[in-house]
């Protein structure tokens, strides 16, 4: 690799180096003023993540009482509906059975009375 740039430095860059850092050199002060908005900065979101611990911690002490609440109440309702729609399938079914296998009828007559009409045609 062929570089025109020495790869040490001289020795007046490294004196100007040291110039330069001392010329940078701030007191604790000025540290303390340039860093003021970081440490501002910390403490909100520090504030900020307390409060949402607290609503998390809430969150879960409230919850499992609602859980419970839903296993109580809700799962017996679902259940019992279910059951409830189960009973009423069992005693539909013979109904809609017979009336899927009769047909519907003209004029919602019975198969009675068109029995009884064919009777009376039959013997007049």
């Amino acid at each position: 690799m062929h570089t025109t740039e020495p790869t040490h430095k001289t020795t007046n860059e490294g004196r100007r180096d040291a110039h330069l850092a001392a010329a940078n050199h701030r007191s604790s002060g000025e540290i303390l003023e340039a860093s003021a908005p970081f440490v501002e900065f910390a403490a909100a979101a520090t504030v900020r993540a307390v409060e949402v611990a607290a609503v998390v911690l809430f969150a879960l002490l409230v919850c499992p009482p609602l859980f419970i609440l839903v296993v109580v109440v809700a799962v017996p309702l679902v259940a019992l509906a279910a059951l409830v729609a189960i009973a009423a399938a069992i005693v539909a079914m013979p109904y809609r059975l017979v009336r899927h296998l009769r047909g519907r009828r003209a004029h919602n007559t019975s198969l009675m009375l068109r029995r009884l009409r064919r009777l009376r045609g039959a013997r007049a």
